[in-house]
């Protein structure tokens, strides 16, 4: 009867009860281990399964990393049970044995456990790299390569209206410039960019840069506009269509004249309003300029989100575009 006695049940239960409370916290753990130390040093051995569970949890230290921890328990146990078992060769070499194994075996685990981390990080950090530079190769091409291509339509026209008689040969250089900004647009499209997140104010400070190259002045209102009650959506698309609004200022406007962009957030309702108008060119449009991806994409874009699209021409003879850009809900 002596194996079923009260203080061996009562070691049982307590070591039973702080095992299952490890799955919570750690800190049970550290308790399992001490009843099961101070077990051993009274001489009250529990049931056999309890017994090994503490090697199980110093298995799950070694792939914690509490790898000194972990030894030190392991000479803690190994020494209690071979002061309780002196004339026990066998019982103590088996649980050294034991608990050489369970060590060998949690630091082959952990070792494959950090060779997958590794691995897992090293691929995931060469995916963003590759986006990154995807990235930084779509805007390039949209915001540099795009506008300079349309810069040298500009001074191919210019250059033909001067000098009549070179016309024909500064038509084929519009025709060069207009097929590859068409190229360009259908190859940004094949690359499945994500959303860029830039701050709205870089954005702005590039169009503004690039609508001067026919010297149009970009008019600027945005009051007490703070970018950081915008969501990743807002900003993506707004980005997107303040890109694609002064490509078509840059295509329709005439030279020397202004473009009005007004930018508004309704902290109440979390919308962002976004306006941009510009004065278009008495001769119509400049057919030969190529211009991002198009309202209708930006149409389509804006309504997905659950928006608002306007475009069309005022009294004045000004063409707007107007966009309504709800936030997260």
């Amino acid at each position: 009867m002596a194996a079923f006695s009260a203080p061996r049940v009562i070691l049982a239960m307590l070591l039973a009860g702080s095992l299952a409370l490890s799955a919570k916290s750690p800190r049970f753990e550290l308790v399992f281990i001490s009843i099961f130390l101070l077990g051993q040093l009274l001489s009250l051995r529990g049931e056999r399964m309890l017994d090994l569970a503490i090697y199980l949890a110093i298995a799950i230290w070694v792939m914690r990393a509490w790898v000194v921890a972990a030894i030190f328990v392991l000479f803690a146990v190994e020494t209690t049970i071979f002061l309780q078992t002196p004339d026990s060769e066998p019982q103590t070499s088996s649980s050294l044995l034991l608990g050489v194994t369970v060590l060998a075996l949690s630091l082959a685990l952990k070792w494959q456990k950090q060779r997958r981390i590794y691995a897992e990080n090293t691929a995931r950090k060469a995916q963003e790299t590759s986006a990154a530079k995807s990235r930084a190769l779509a805007q390039e091409l949209h915001d540099n390569t795009a506008k300079d291509l349309a810069h040298i339509i500009l001074l191919a026209r210019d250059f033909a209206i001067r000098h009549p008689e070179f016309a024909e040969a500064s038509q084929v250089q519009i025709d060069i410039a207009r097929n590859a900004s068409r190229r360009i647009r259908a190859l940004i499209a094949t690359m499945n960019i994500p959303d860029q997140t830039e701050p709205m104010a870089t954005v702005i400070e590039q169009i503004q840069g690039m609508l001067l190259t026919r010297h149009i002045t970009l008019r600027i209102s945005m009051p007490n506009l703070d970018e950081s009650l915008l969501s990743t959506g807002q900003l993506a698309t707004g980005n997107f269509m303040l890109r694609e609004c002064a490509s078509n200022v840059l295509k329709y406007s005439p030279e020397n004249s202004q473009a009005r962009l007004v930018i508004g957030f309704n902290e109440p309702s979390r919308e962002l309003t976004i306006l941009m108008s510009n004065d278009i060119c008495s001769e119509g449009s400049t057919p030969d300029i190529g211009g991002g991806f198009g309202l209708a994409n930006l149409k389509v874009r804006v309504e997905s989100q659950g928006g608002e699209f306007a475009v069309g021409t005022t009294p004045t003879n000004q063409w707007f575009t107007h966009v309504t850009i709800p936030g997260d809900k």
